[in-house]
């Protein structure tokens, strides 16, 4: 009898449920929701804003970071590309000897500032791979719908990425050649619109704010830099000179490049998770000084630049951390050699949101 009165209240119960249910229609999601229904919004940190977006401009945002700068350029044979008979040099690749760096930043109502120091010993042997002497600045701002970025990066001092490539006798762990007179300098500033209102740049790269459903968006990128490259000797290694006689005479150039890249961006939301990407390709108008052993001259190209932006982070109800991935390729032609280089920074971050002091 006691099983068969609890059964009936707690078949009433259920009806009374599913007809609460059906008079009132489908079961509202949050305000302010994330994708999925269960989530409770009063577990995380920001205010809802743009019906897709949680943003937390009314917090303060510590954000600790460790980065990894990459930079490095090639060398390639393009006189197959002008002559059927030639034969194409191998790949000639040089690299900073750099270290990583720890740094700590502070926002507030999308404004921010933030330093790094270089971490003592994560740079390589320099007994083997030289000493870089460098200086590389980096500043990027990015908002819901536009961002802008400035960089400023002087390196003076390469090692041969492969110098086994080139010489049979070479083994690992011995001295890479060092051209410690080759140097790089690199300023310039650029910038990008996406036009959906549902996407947001700002929440896959900058962290400021949350977008709650996956979108994403046509982006135009444009930048404007200065380039210039100066060495006093002959980088090619002897058994690369016949097949490069113009690089072995080259002794640098300064070049102004103009860019513009269509892409599309694209953030995929789940749960706590965000994983976004951007990828622009488009035009790369250059202004050429170049200078050899017998003189300069100056020629206006059109190359091919591409940019790259990926990034993957996690949030909890006042704290988040992640990780991202940020290329930039250029490509300078140069009578029968190209100059490829790339511009690349890997990070770390944890960062934790709170009201004030």
């Amino acid at each position: 009898m006691k099983k068969l009165f609890f059964t009936a209240i707690f078949a009433s119960l259920c009806f009374q449920l599913i007809a609460q249910k059906t008079d009132s229609g489908p079961i509202k999601l949050p305000e302010c929701p994330t994708g999925d229904a269960t989530d409770i919004q009063f577990q995380y940190s920001g205010r809802c804003d743009g019906g897709n977006f949680r943003n937390y401009d009314d917090l303060f945002v510590l954000r600790l970071f460790l980065e990894v700068p990459i930079y490095n350029f090639t060398f390639e044979d393009t006189s197959p590309d002008k002559s059927s008979t030639a034969v194409a040099g191998k790949d000639i690749d040089f690299e900073p000897n750099v270290s990583s760096n720890i740094g700590l930043g502070l926002s507030y109502k999308g404004y921010g500032i933030s330093g790094s120091l270089p971490l003592p010993n994560t740079n390589k042997d320099t007994r083997i791979y030289g000493d870089t002497n460098y200086f590389d600045f980096q500043f990027y701002f990015v908002s819901r719908h536009w961002g802008a970025d400035f960089f400023y990066q002087n390196y003076s001092g390469f090692y041969l990425k492969e110098p086994g490539n080139f010489d049979a006798s070479f083994t690992e762990g011995q001295v890479h050649p060092q051209y410690n007179d080759l140097r790089i300098f690199n300023i310039g500033v650029g910038g990008f619109y996406n036009f959906n209102e549902k996407y947001s740049a700002n929440a896959a790269f900058s962290q400021g704010e949350r977008q709650l459903t996956s979108a994403g968006s046509f982006v135009l990128d444009s930048s404007v830099s200065f380039t210039r490259i100066s060495n006093n000797e002959n980088i090619v290694p002897a058994s690369q000179i016949s097949l490069y006689p113009d690089l072995a005479d080259y002794r640098g150039g300064e070049y102004v490049l103009w860019v513009l890249r269509p892409g599309y961006g694209y953030n995929f939301v789940y749960r706590r998770m965000t994983v976004g990407g951007i990828f622009s390709l488009g035009p790369n108008l250059q202004h050429q000084l170049n200078r050899t052993v017998s003189g300069s001259n100056r020629r206006t190209r059109m190359e091919i630049s591409a940019r790259i932006r990926f990034s993957a982070w996690f949030e909890f109800q006042d704290h988040f951390f992640g990780g991202m991935l940020l290329v930039d390729v250029n490509r300078i032609a140069i009578q029968e050699f190209a100059l490829e280089s790339r511009t690349s920074t890997i990070q770390f971050f944890y960062g934790t949101m709170f009201d004030g002091w």
